[in-house]
């Protein structure tokens, strides 16, 4: 009777398993059209862009990018190092290849990173959805955002997105399309991922997970409804994300609503002179009822560098006050002045740390 009653528990069970993964298999297939269907109506507005420098235009590049990611290799304890000197050399880095953009306008506006139209440009060439090629100018840059518009010489049709001043926030977790167009034959890219965080690096950029690389950087990004999110934009080659990482970043259709009618009247928008303290943190930990941020590289010859913060330290205060998160950290980092003296409080292998570190300006 004992064994009746555990087969047809089995049955049940596996009736059930089998009825859930069916409509997991429906729903995903539901999904997956969705997300192809939204990426072939969108596909007109994102267009391919080719960027021809002067010959003799080289790059300068901020001091420290090379290592970024190998910091923690460097001899130890600090050393005043000429890195400063080594590195600011005019090296040609900038990945070869087209890149990517879109249509805002029936007037022929066209928006993509301020990185992509970087340099001595002697001529920019658009190809549109159709195949069809036409000479745009640039308008103005916001180098504060990494946005550039664009014109060209003919009426095309604009995303619906952009004829509304009304904007919903995406949730972390939605879905996001990245739509591209940098490829040799100008066909269309698509990948998909979610929107990891909102305002992981400021207020104004949204990370997600969806690939992004060189070619699709300046191309739209879109949800599954088909609403316009934003602009893929902060990629460029001395980023401390590489595009390898997993990692991507969104300029939101609300701050391109806002930079937009500066652009359209030629203004360009400089960067913001931010402090520099020079670190890089990792994600934070709790220890003896404490929340800290463990430092997982030091910029060579920053402030944190001189000052004594080493890698694998962990920061628990900045002037006396608590670090809730990362982007907790950044904003308190931001909040003070360049020039203004920081008070850290750091455990290095379970021995408290008061640190004082003037603050740098920052490059990017």
């Amino acid at each position: 009777m004992k064994y009746k009653k555990d087969l047809y528990l089995g049955i049940l069970c596996f009736f059930f398993f089998s009825l859930w993964v069916s409509l997991l298999g429906q729903e995903m297939k539901q999904i997956q059209s969705a997300l192809l269907q939204r990426a072939r109506e969108a596909a007109p507005y994102v267009v391919k862009i080719e960027v021809q420098r002067d010959a003799s235009w080289q790059e300068d590049l901020p001091p420290g990018y090379i290592l970024f990611q190998d910091v923690e290799k460097l001899p130890w304890p600090n050393k005043k190092l000429k890195i400063k000197d080594i590195l600011k050399k005019k090296l040609k880095l900038r990945p070869l290849g087209s890149v990517s953009g879109m249509i805002i306008s029936s007037q022929g506006e066209i928006l993509t990173s301020a990185y992509n139209v970087e340099g001595k440009i002697e001529k920019i060439t658009v190809t549109l959805s159709n195949g069809k090629t036409f000479l745009a100018q640039v308008i103005a840059k916001s180098y504060a955002d990494d946005l550039a518009l664009l014109k060209i010489d003919s009426r095309t049709k604009a995303p619906v997105a952009l004829k509304s001043d009304l904007f919903e926030q995406p949730k972390v977790g939605a879905w996001s399309i990245v739509l591209g167009r940098g490829s040799k034959d100008a066909s269309l890219s698509v990948h998909y991922g979610i929107i990891s965080s909102l305002g992981s690096t400021s207020k104004s950029s949204w990370q997600i997970d969806a690939k992004v690389n060189h070619h699709n950087t300046g191309g739209a990004v879109f949800s599954i409804k088909g609403e316009l999110l934003g602009l893929v934009h902060r990629t460029s080659h001395y980023s401390k994300i590489r595009p390898s990482s997993g990692v991507g970043f969104v300029l939101p259709l609300s701050e391109i609503q806002r930079l937009l009618k500066q652009l359209r009247q030629g203004v360009n928008i400089p960067r913001k002179k931010k402090p520099y303290l020079g670190v890089r943190v990792e994600g934070s930990l709790k220890k003896g009822g404490y929340r800290w941020m463990e430092v997982a590289g030091v910029f060579p010859d920053s402030p944190a560098w001189h000052g004594g913060v080493y890698p694998y330290d962990l920061i628990q205060k900045v002037n006396g006050k608590s670090i809730r998160n990362k982007v907790h950290f950044q904003g308190m980092i931001e909040s003070c002045r360049i020039g203004e003296t920081i008070f850290l409080s750091l455990l290095r292998q379970d021995m408290e740390i008061e640190m004082e570190i003037v603050l740098g300006k920052a490059w990017y």
